[in-house]
């Protein structure tokens, strides 16, 4: 019985190196960047509500949707930094919410 708890607690260890493996491995998956309706570029945002949702480091809010509704609210698109860096480097393109086909 003892040997089968080394083995559950071995496996558990393994498992949580994995998790945690994992997390470094797609930590550029949090680095979000607002592309607003306005034009405006919004870094280091972070999401609050399931892809939806974003606030930035000075507590606005931003809501990832193509339409404003009659809502006063920031809105515009999400896009994951990493990404945007990507664009700009592969097409030389400072990507903007202007420049998406919505």
């Amino acid at each position: 019985m003892r040997k089968s708890l080394k083995i559950k607690s071995i496996n558990g260890l393994l498992n949580l190196q994995k998790l945690k493996q994992l997390k470094a491995q797609t930590k550029w998956l949090a680095k979000c960047t607002f592309l607003c309706a306005d034009n405006k570029i919004i870094h280091g945002c972070k999401e609050v509500n399931c892809n939806i949702g974003f606030i930035d480091k000075t507590g606005n809010i931003y809501n990832n949707e193509t339409t404003n509704s009659d809502r006063v609210i920031n809105y515009g698109v999400f896009v994951h930094s990493d990404c945007l860096k990507y664009i700009l480097k592969t097409f030389k393109v400072k990507l903007n919410y202007s420049h998406l086909p919505i």
